[in-house]
């Protein structure tokens, strides 16, 4: 893959994107999609509504960036089978909250970039450019976290080869020890079940489990 560049007005360079935008809300999608169409830099815009179309169209287009929102549905997980079906992409998440942990998830699994809910759309044009030129777009408090979590993948836990939960995580992993479903951890914690979803599947890479049954019954 390669990222095109063309004249701009007076003769200035600009770079010229192909974007992939994912999501199971298709007012939103193909708004975004018309939206972004009309911004400097971007030079075509594409959409998918599932995995099976995200998937193909990754492998058909080749994107330089892919919007993947996660506010209705999807979790990070699907950011790793993006980068991997085009190991060229940059994944950018979008409509996830503004908490540490999840930011980091969505990093782990393969995220170039993120939006926040509260994000506006001169904010995600900023991060486009950004993921392209291999720069993450983030708030001094994300990228001391970053430097922590990495020092903490380099300690494991007690030789056993599990990564330590954050304290998060640890609520999140208690609420499921309780029998609590996704949609009532949400609750009680007030985040989003998309958030949730996120934590647990966290939950599972950190503690080398494939079920909640199974981390339920950990010692962590």
């Amino acid at each position: 893959m390669s990222i095109g560049w063309r004249k701009g007005r007076e003769g200035v360079c600009i770079i010229s994107i192909t974007l992939l935008i994912v999501s199971q809300v298709r007012v939103f999608r193909e708004g975004l999609a018309k939206t972004l169409v009309q911004r400097p830099g971007i030079h075509g815009v594409h959409t998918a509504a599932d995995v099976a179309e995200a998937l193909a169209q990754v492998v058909a287009l080749s994107p330089e960036v892919v919007l993947l929102d996660l506010s209705a549905g999807f979790d990070c997980s699907l950011t790793g089978e993006l980068h991997a079906a085009c190991s060229g992409a940059h994944v950018v998440v979008l409509g996830i909250e503004a908490d540490e942990d999840v930011i980091l998830t969505c990093v782990e699994n393969g995220a170039s970039g993120y939006l926040s809910l509260d994000g506006s759309l001169d904010d995600l044009v900023s991060t486009i450019h950004h993921v392209v030129q291999d720069r993450l777009r983030c708030s001094p408090s994300i990228s001391a976290a970053l430097a922590r979590r990495v020092a903490s993948l380099a300690n494991e836990d007690g030789g056993r080869g599990r990564l330590r939960l954050t304290s998060r995580e640890c609520q999140v992993l208690k609420l499921v020890r309780r029998g609590m479903s996704n949609r009532e951890i949400a609750a009680s914690l007030d985040i989003c079940i998309s958030t949730v979803k996120n934590h647990i599947h966290n939950i599972l890479g950190k503690l080398h489990v494939t079920t909640r049954a199974q981390a339920a019954a950990s010692r962590q």
